[in-house]
């Protein structure tokens, strides 16, 4: 019912026979369960005449049980060169029986022993193998089915054939069976379908084993006849039983001086492949691994690269969020900074407009700087502070000037100079006191002045709109005939302060 294939496990390095169930079987419940059956119980046994299982399981729909690989024929590949002399027959039905006895202790029942199930080595041992047919006597659970026959027709016990408890003596009987064919050469029983053969087994009696191979002995005759009687209780108790028969029957023979069954076996062996693992295995194996992994990267890199579309999608479509988030949150700042600046200027201007002084001027350009930088609009009206009255002393016709701008370094403060009028004689030139205020820069230009500056390094102030306030007048003060003014910052050998 299975597949057997010539299989390499990787993990272990060792070669495996492995066996498959063929897909029409798998999609079949009960076949299915027959086989998970045959693991479970092949697993359990261990015996040096059975051939052991190293795993199973299920893979793709797969069902396989990887059991060892032996280079071996088997008893049927064997019997194609004919009958066996009565001392190999003796061998195989020993180490068989063996494996039976074993499994019969452990309450299981082969149901198919047959020279297929049984191999052979180099060195003449024989192992048996396919319990896929076995069943638990304590089971509990009937996998059989109505009508249904689990076995080789041509190897059936007649109780197996009509549907009756299979038991030890049953597998004594199929024993039976490959011992007559490897002592006559062919099987009790032939018919044209396989319904006809069991049948035979079950009403027909046997033909006698000397009748088909002359050659063979009266007691080896007996042996035979014992282990296929129609009725279980009439047969050997154990397949131990009939082999120590058989054995004490091949040794009172006149020994064959031509033995054949290692010859044979070799012959048949050398034409399976070797149980040793190449190296030619294992690049084939690492060919197959590559070409499977291309397969499966071919059959992934679809749904990977959109997997790769989709998180980079998923993550740009964050980081927008983040970034309007941050976008909306800077602006909110910066427009409540704005609002506060604006209310700071709005307070300085109405303070500059009520003080009229030059005191907040630099408070008010510092505040319209960071309006500025912030990118808002600043309020198109602009106050500017008054300027002070500056007190000089002029001679008694008062010169005029033409308003012009002063120079001013930007922001660096400058010192202003006041004429102060001191009780001096006539003849002695006015002393120029320097002032500990500190005015301001500004863009206003100054009002004109009788006193002309030395121009300096500070480059033009740019032009402004702001419109020129008028010069404050005071009334001239009398300066004496004959004096004149000197405006200087220096003043050698006039007296301090």
């Amino acid at each position: 019912m299975a597949t057997v294939y010539k299989a390499y496990q990787p993990g272990i390095d060792r070669l495996v026979a492995l066996k498959v169930l063929p897909e029409h079987y798998a999609r079949d419940p009960l076949f299915v369960q027959r086989f998970q059956q045959e693991a479970h119980i092949i697993a359990k046994l261990e015996h040096r005449n059975i051939v052991p299982v190293y795993d199973f399981g299920e893979q793709d729909g797969t069902t396989y049980l990887a059991m060892r690989y032996l280079q071996a024929g088997t008893v049927k590949d064997i019997l194609a060169y004919g009958p066996l002399p009565l001392t190999d027959a003796a061998r195989i039905v020993a180490d068989v029986a063996a494996g039976l006895d074993y499994a019969h202790g452990q309450r299981i029942i082969h149901r198919d022993v047959k020279p297929s199930n049984i191999l052979v080595d180099k060195q003449g041992h024989a192992y048996l193998t396919d319990f896929g047919l076995a069943k638990v006597l304590e089971a509990s659970i009937e996998l059989t089915g109505s009508g249904t026959l689990l076995g080789t027709p041509a190897y059936m016990a007649p109780e197996q054939t009509l549907g009756k408890p299979v038991t030890p003596q049953t597998d004594v009987y199929s024993l039976g069976v490959v011992l007559y064919e490897m002592a006559a050469g062919r099987p009790p029983y032939e018919a044209d379908t396989p319904m006809a053969v069991a049948l035979m087994h079950v009403h027909q009696p046997l033909p006698r084993p000397r009748h088909v191979n002359p050659a063979l002995s009266e007691a080896v005759e007996l042996v035979i006849l014992k282990a296929l009687a129609k009725d279980s209780r009439d047969r050997y108790q154990s397949a131990g039983e009939l082999a120590r028969a058989l054995t004490t029957t091949a040794a009172a023979e006149p020994p064959d001086p031509t033995p054949r069954l290692i010859e044979l076996a070799g012959a048949v062996a050398i034409r399976k492949s070797g149980e040793e693992v190449t190296y030619q295995i294992r690049e084939e194996v690492r060919r197959q691994e590559s070409t499977e992994r291309r397969r499966r990267l071919l059959r992934w890199a679809p749904w990977a690269v959109g997997g790769l579309i989709v998180a980079a999608l998923a993550v740009g479509l964050i980081l927008a969020q983040s970034e309007t988030t941050q976008v909306r949150g800077s602006a909110a700042q910066t427009a409540t900074a704005a609002a506060d600046l604006l209310g700071q200027l709005a307070t300085a201007q109405a303070a500059v407009a009520a003080e009229q002084g030059t005191q907040f001027d630099a408070t008010v350009q510092y505040l319209q700087t960071q309006v500025a930088t912030l990118g808002v609009d600043t309020p198109t009206a602009t106050l500017t502070s008054m300027p002070t009255a500056t007190k000089t002393l002029t001679p008694t016709r008062t010169p005029t000037h033409t308003p012009t701008r002063t120079r001013t370094r930007t922001p660096t403060p400058t010192r202003s100079a006041t004429l102060a009028p001191i009780g001096l004689p006539s003849d002695t030139p006015p002393i120029l006191v320097p002032s500990d205020t500190r005015v301001p820069p500004s863009d206003t230009p100054a009002p004109p002045t009788s006193t002309s500056e030395p121009p300096t390094d500070t480059p033009p102030a740019p032009p402004t709109d702001t419109p020129i306030p008028p010069l404050p007048t005071e009334p001239p003060t009398p300066t004496p005939q004959g004096s004149s003014i000197v405006a200087s910052d220096e003043c050698s050998g006039c007296p301090a302060g």
